[in-house]
């Protein structure tokens, strides 16, 4: 059967992607659907053989995650370039199948949703002055994400399938390791310890400024950073700036949980 070129585009607002493909997969046509959010240097492509979607991909990534994730969305604009072949195929289901499965996570998404605040919320890291709860690697990969910047949204984009994100967000905020406000510098919260010498396999440098020595020597491992600012009567950033050096150069060291915390904390200060 010869594909009959086919002129097809339009507004997402006026004709949902789902009907978009599902018409595509009837018609067994081969070519790509190109969607665009705003403008063609954001967009999605969408990949068809004989009416069966093979692969899909984004700026980001490929594969089945981004033919859900797009499916959801509700403006932007589309065409079909009738002939155009995948350069690879990443998905292997019959459309029919994955039309179903489309909306039965548009519904369980739904679900998920209410669980969580709205998608435009910034995210933050809350700082656990103990032992931070067991994540798996995928939790810690969303963690890795939120910054005090990106929203809700932002980090199921670049997370990949917003199904599987939406799930661990849900489980971090349960575990309290994320939440919506940034709190009042929670970094002050951190007690530093010393690092004993005999830990290190090389030598350390001494701290250059007296400022930093004397903070070094009022470090007992039970007084917080906010504490010690009060103690030595010194600036927010002068204590930062010791901290930080005090740090890197392993004169100090925090839990096992606020070091990984603190070592991001120091990356964004």
């Amino acid at each position: 059967m010869v594909d009959t070129p086919l002129q097809l585009s339009g507004q997402v607002s006026q004709f949902p992607l789902l009907e978009v493909v599902q018409f595509l997969g009837n018609m067994k046509k081969n070519g790509t659907l190109h969607i665009f959010k705003n403008g063609e240097e954001d967009g999605v492509s969408l990949y068809f053989h004989e009416g069966n979607l093979i692969h899909a991909t984004s700026q980001d990534s490929a594969g089945i995650g981004i033919f859900y994730s797009v499916l959801q969305s509700e403006t932007g604009y589309f065409k079909f370039s009738a002939g155009e072949e995948a350069p690879e195929i990443t998905i292997d289901q019959p459309i029919a199948f994955l039309l179903l499965e489309s909306q039965r996570r548009a519904d369980e998404l739904r679900y998920l949703q209410s669980k969580l605040p709205p998608e435009d919320t910034v995210l933050f890291i809350i700082p656990h002055l103990e032992e931070v709860p067991r994540l798996n690697t995928f939790e810690w990969r969303i963690i890795s994400m939120v910054n005090g910047r990106r929203t809700l949204k932002r980090v199921c984009e670049k997370a990949g399938d917003e199904l599987e994100v939406k799930k661990s967000l849900i489980e971090l905020f349960k575990k309290k390791m994320i939440g919506t406000t940034s709190g009042e510098a929670s970094w002050k919260g951190f007690v530093p310890q010393l690092v004993p010498s005999r830990e290190l396999t090389s030598d350390r440098p001494y701290p250059p400024l007296l400022r930093t020595n004397l903070l070094l020597k009022s470090i007992d491992g039970k007084t917080s950073l906010k504490d010690l600012i009060i103690t030595l009567n010194i600036t927010e950033n002068d204590l930062l700036e010791d901290i930080k050096l005090l740090f890197d150069t392993h004169w100090i060291k925090f839990s096992s949980g606020q070091s990984t915390l603190f070592a991001r904390v120091k990356s964004e200060l």
